[in-house]
């Protein structure tokens, strides 16, 4: 078979292909459950390593528990606080150690996966810290970490370089009654809180000024976690609204506010983190659900897990294997989604000249997935759902490339080849007729790939020998008879003349 090529033999269609038509529903790759933890230990935060692992803060059982990325235990990666604790948040820092916030114990914890204890910090009196973040802004000359308490309405903060840690130490006063639930920083060393108590955002400059109403919402909803994004948007989990709100940080407080995201019904929102894209998820502990927020999207957030009822969604992060993590601090469990786009069709099949051609490529990931291709051969389309259809017109091998999308903003490429044979019109050789001077019939059927068969007859008619022979004695003896009555005349006619 000849090949064709696309730049000289048929044209190059570019589709795009969400105009056209609606997008794929992708086969998620969803693992549920990851991990299983022991009854009663309540994974209420989960932190992640550069390698895929991921690490519970386990508020029932008072651990700090690790795994590799495919959910199996880290060797001396498990560890107990002691009794009375009641680990609500964990982070890493740039060093690896992880830091939790312990609200049993109104202490700060510090542990290094491998180590046999764990350090640990007091606030001391009536604390419960419930939320911690590490700031590891270019301004800063080593890692910060500030834990959030809720009861005192304080932020608290360590500082370590190298080797040497600071003692903890009250960082800053928020208004009396904010209860922070949530905590965060920026890419200057500025730290923001949601508070539960007022329904606001406060910031803290890296000198300690506060602005307790940086961000204001209605009374009531709640903030109970918070995020940001890496333009300095601020995303806001508001508990009881169920909502999530933006908040630019570059504009000043009373302005900043940009806009709301309605989640379902009840969906009391525990946790909210953002991807390296820019996505924002969010696990809502009412439906058990996760929702998912693209990236510059004013949309409604699209639901793309659902867990089991009794799961009770609540830490939430996403690894650098580009995977999503959800814990259930009710059913104990750890849940993974795949959030990469990947093509699972291996090959096309062959088509042919003239007869219609179609074929769905499918894909794994978050939906919906989009389909497009910029180099075609003409007689082919390709709609937003992988659906390719056409009828080629001349036969060759056409390779062209085709790219899924998912919301994410993951996507992947990858080549085909169609063969497509021409059409066999050739038919049969057909029959023998009968030899010269006989009466018969000769007929003779043929079929050629993609062709019909042929019938062809030759016919012969005529006389036969033994009757041709027949005539002509007949018709010699016609002729003798004629003869002897010429020859009888012609004597009369003489006996005549002599009387």
């Amino acid at each position: 078979m000849r090949k064709r090529s696309l730049l000289a033999g048929s044209a190059v269609a570019v589709l795009v292909c969400m105009c056209t038509a609606t997008a794929a529903t992708a086969t998620q790759v969803v693992i549920d459950p990851l991990v299983s933890l022991g009854a009663g230990s309540v994974p209420r935060s989960i932190a992640v390593g550069p390698n895929g692992e991921f690490y519970t803060a386990n508020y029932g059982a008072g651990t700090v528990t690790g795994f590799n990325a495919s959910g199996a235990s880290l060797n001396n990666a498990t560890i107990s606080l002691g009794g009375g604790a009641a680990p609500r948040a964990i982070a890493r820092d740039s060093f690896g150690a992880l830091w939790i916030a312990d609200a049993g114990t109104a202490s700060v914890s510090r542990y290094v996966p491998g180590e046999p204890s764990a350090s640990t910090y007091s606030l001391g009196g009536t604390r419960a810290p419930g939320a911690v973040a590490v700031d590891h802004s270019s301004t800063a000359s080593a890692d910060t970490v500030y834990a959030a308490d809720s009861v005192g309405n304080s932020i608290w903060e360590v500082t370590q370089s190298g080797g040497l840690i600071s003692p903890i130490s009250q960082f800053a006063t928020l208004a009396a009654g904010a209860l922070p639930k949530g905590i965060v920083t920026d890419s200057m060393g500025n730290v923001y809180t949601a508070n539960s108590g007022t329904s606001t955002v406060s910031k803290i400059t890296p000198g300690g000024v506060v602005t307790d109403k940086f961000a204001e919402f209605s009374p009531g909803d709640g903030p109970d976690a918070i995020t940001i994004d890496s333009h300095g948007i601020l995303y806001v989990a508001n508990y009881v609204a169920g909502t999530v709100a933006k908040v630019d940080s570059t504009k000043p407080a009373g302005a900043n506010v940009v806009g709301t995201f309605t989640l379902a019904p009840d969906a009391h929102p525990l946790g909210i983190t953002v991807d390296m894209h820019d996505n924002v998820y969010v696990s809502n502990s009412g439906p058990n659900t996760v929702s998912m927020i693209p990236a510059g999207s004013n949309s409604s957030p699209l639901t793309i897990l659902t867990l089991p009822n009794n799961a009770g969604a609540s830490g939430i992060v996403v690894s650098s294997t580009n995977t999503l993590l959800v814990t259930g601090f009710g059913n104990n469990t750890v849940t993974s989604l795949d959030l990469s786009t990947s093509i699972t069709t291996t090959s096309l099949t062959s088509a042919t000249v003239g007869k219609a051609f179609t074929q769905t490529i499918t894909a794994t990931g978050v939906d919906p997935i989009t389909f497009a291709s910029t180099d075609l051969p003409s007689w082919l389309t390709l709609s937003a759902d992988g659906t390719l259809s056409g009828t080629p017109t001349a036969d060759g091998a056409y390779s062209f490339s085709v790219t899924a999308t998912g919301p994410t903003g993951s996507s992947i490429s990858k080549n085909y080849t169609i063969e497509v044979a021409a059409v066999n019109t050739g038919g049969g050789t057909g029959g023998t007729g009968a030899p010269a001077g006989g009466t018969g019939a000769g007929s003779g059927n043929g079929a050629g790939t993609g062709g019909s068969g042929a019938t062809a007859t030759l016919a012969h008619t005529g006389t036969s020998g033994p009757t041709l022979a027949g005539f002509a004695g007949t018709a010699a003896a016609i002729m003798a008879i004629g003869l002897a009555l010429t020859s009888f005349r012609r004597r009369l006619s003489l006996q005549r003349n002599s009387r």
